[in-house]
């Protein structure tokens, strides 16, 4: 399954209103670690539609005790964040507001992904809101790609809900990037799914995920 997730290209950025006021507000579940995080990479990336054959002396090793973070870091560093982000949590992203101010940076506007989908917008803009309206105005959604977003998107589309669209085995991860922005390291095919699901029409349902800073979030317990 092609992705945006398993090729070191784009980091995608969310940015907030604030942490702490308004109704753009994550909650803190709990402390995590950069260890739990890696073996849930690794666990994911077992399925068939996933694994490749760089991974399996990884996997092999993990099997035997390897340390799932070391592996991370030789074959894919860009799923990393930055070493200063070494506090990692769980948050629960709880409104739709959250998901829909996703941002891409700058210079992927116009990159070669975009263009080959057809996805460069006419008038600048790096909401994933907007993002994923154009798309499926543009009905990319409806092509045969091989994307990540679109094998979800067809997947789901005619279910009753979004229910553990995320689920608790395979949560992204986002790190901090400054005053209340984050970039995604992690789950950007998942994330471009749901948002146009929502904005299709269904539900908007909250979901857990991974986030890195330097500090840590405010109200962790």
């Amino acid at each position: 399954m092609a992705d945006l997730d398993d090729e070191a290209l784009p980091i995608f950025s969310i940015c907030f209103w604030s942490l702490s006021f308004g109704s753009l507000e994550m909650k803190v579940i709990r402390k995590s670690s950069l260890n739990e995080y890696a073996k849930q990479f690794w666990k994911r990336q077992r399925q068939d539609t996933k694994r490749t054959d760089k991974d399996e002396p990884a996997l092999a090793d993990i099997d035997k005790g390897g340390d799932p973070i070391s592996w991370l870091a030789n074959i894919y560093p860009y799923k990393l964040p930055q070493p200063f982000n070494d506090k990692i949590e769980l948050v629960k992203f709880e409104t739709l507001e959250e998901l829909d101010s996703l941002l891409i940076h700058d210079y992927m506007i116009s990159g070669e992904w975009m263009q080959d989908r057809d996805l460069v917008p006419t008038s600048k803009t790096r909401r994933l809101g907007d993002l994923a309206a154009l798309a499926l105005e543009r009905r990319y959604f409806e092509t045969e790609r091989p994307d990540t977003q679109i094998t979800l998107f067809k997947t789901w589309k005619e279910k009753a809900n979004l229910n553990s669209f995320i689920d608790n085995n395979s949560l992204p991860l986002v790190e901090g990037t400054g005053e209340c922005c984050y970039e995604i390291v992690d789950g950007w095919g998942r994330l471009h799914a749901m948002t146009a699901l929502v904005k299709r029409g269904m539900t908007f349902e909250p979901f857990n995920c991974f986030i890195a800073s330097s500090a840590g979030i405010s109200g962790t317990p």
